[in-house]
C-alpha cells in the first residue's frame, strides 16, 4: 500500500470517495496525533509591565483597562459583558460584527478552559489579510479601495477579539466577579503576549504556556497497483487536489510500465527489475523523473499479489499481460 497523506476525518473520505469512483483501492487508517504550541506571556501588575514596554506599546492596553473600567463602573453581568465592552471601545462594533458574522462565529469563548489564545487570532488576522491582498494581486479588475476598506475592517474585529480576550483575562486574574464587582485596582495585574525572543527565559515577568491539543486524523493509503486507474479520475479532484494527484500519476507512470514484460524475456532478476523502477516521462513542458529504485521488491509482491508476476527467489516472472 502507498500512502498518499494525513487528512482530518471529512478530508480523508473526500478523497477516498473520488479515489474508489475511479477504482483504486482505498484505506482509511485512523490514529491519534498532537498539535503542540508554546507561547510567553508578561504578567504581573500594570506598573510593572510598563517599565518593559514601550510608551507606544503599553498604550493599547491601557486604553483597554479604561474601558474595563468603564463598564465595570456602569454595571455589567457575564452575559452582557462582551457587548457593553465593545460598546465603550468601539462604537461601530455592532456593525462591524454583523459584517464579519462568519469570521467570528469559529473561535472559542476565551473564558473557557484554554481558551486565551491571543496568538491564534493575531495568526488568523494576519492569514486573512495576506488573503485579501493576493486576491487584490490577483484580479486586476477589483476594486482596490474597497478591498482595502475589507482588509481595514477585519483588522477591526480582531483587534476588538483581541482586547476583550485581554480584558478578560484582566478579570481572571484580579479574581473579580462581574455580577459585583464596580471598580479595577490602579495598579492591576495584567498579562501580554510577547515575543519569548526577546526576554530572558528566566525574566521574572515572563510566563510561559505549552498547549497539547490532541486530535483524531487519517492516513489515507492506496494500493500502488490502482495507480494508473488515476487516469479515471473526477476533474474535480485535480482541481482540489492536485499534489495528491500528480503523485498518483507519477505513481501509475512507474507501475504501469510494469505490467508487461520487457521485450525479448518473460523473466528478469532482481536488479534488472529494479533498474525498470526507474523511468522518465516528458510531459509537454514538464519531465517527470520517478525513482522506485529502493522500493522495488515491494512493488514485485504487489504485482505478485495481484496475479502479474510469480517471485521466486531473486527471480521475477511475468504470468500473464497487462493488468489484475
Amino acid at each position: 500500500m502507498f500512502k498518499l497523506g494525513e487528512y482530518d476525518r471529512d478530508e480523508a473520505e473526500d478523497v477516498a470517495s473520488y479515489l474508489r469512483a475511479a477504482g483504486i483501492r482505498v484505506e482509511l487508517r485512523p490514529y491519534l496525533s498532537v498539535n503542540t504550541r508554546g507561547t510567553a506571556y508578561l504578567e504581573g501588575r500594570l506598573s510593572e509591565i510598563r517599565e518593559e514596554m514601550e510608551d507606544f506599546e503599553i498604550e493599547e492596553y491601557e486604553q483597554y483597562l479604561d474601558a474595563l473600567r468603564t463598564v465595570l463602573a456602569a454595571g455589567t453581568s457575564s452575559e452582557e459583558f462582551r457587548d457593553q465592552f465593545w460598546s465603550v471601545l468601539d462604537p461601530a462594533w455592532m456593525d462591524k460584527k454583523d459584517q464579519v458574522k462568519e469570521i467570528v462565529e469559529g473561535w472559542a469563548d476565551p473564558s473557557s478552559e484554554g481558551g486565551y489564545d491571543e496568538e491564534k487570532i493575531e495568526e488568523d488576522a494576519e492569514e486573512y489579510c495576506e488573503e485579501d491582498a493576493e486576491a487584490e494581486a490577483d484580479d486586476d479588475d477589483d476594486d482596490d479601495e474597497l478591498v482595502t476598506e475589507q482588509i481595514e475592517l477585519v483588522d477591526d474585529v480582531f483587534n476588538n477579539l483581541l482586547a476583550v480576550l485581554f480584558a478578560e483575562n484582566v478579570i481572571q486574574l484580579n479574581e473579580l466577579d462581574l455580577d459585583e464587582a464596580r471598580q479595577l485596582d490602579d495598579d492591576p495585574l495584567i498579562s501580554i503576549l510577547v515575543d519569548p525572543d526577546e526576554y530572558e527565559l528566566d525574566h521574572p515577568l515572563i510566563k510561559t504556556k505549552l498547549s497539547f491539543e490532541l486530535y483524531r486524523c487519517f492516513d489515507v493509503y492506496i494500493d500502488e497497483i490502482d495507480a494508473p486507474l488515476i487516469d479515471d479520475i473526477d476533474d474535480e479532484f485535480v482541481d482540489d487536489y492536485s499534489e495528491e494527484h500528480m503523485t498518483i500519476v507519477a505513481l501509475g507512470m512507474l507501475v504501469a510500465n510494469l505490467f508487461e514484460p520487457p521485450s525479448g524475456s518473460r523473466k528478469v532478476d532482481l536488479d534488472e527489475f529494479k533498474d525498470m523502477c526507474v523511468t522518465k516521462s516528458d510531459m509537454d513542458d514538464v519531465v517527470m523523473e520517478i525513482d522506485g529504485y529502493s522500493v522495488a521488491e515491494q512493488i514485485a509482491k504487489g504485482l505478485e499479489k495481484r496475479g502479474i508476476v510469480k517471485i521466486k527467489g531473486d527471480k521475477i516472472k511475468w504470468k500473464k499481460s497487462g493488468r489484475a
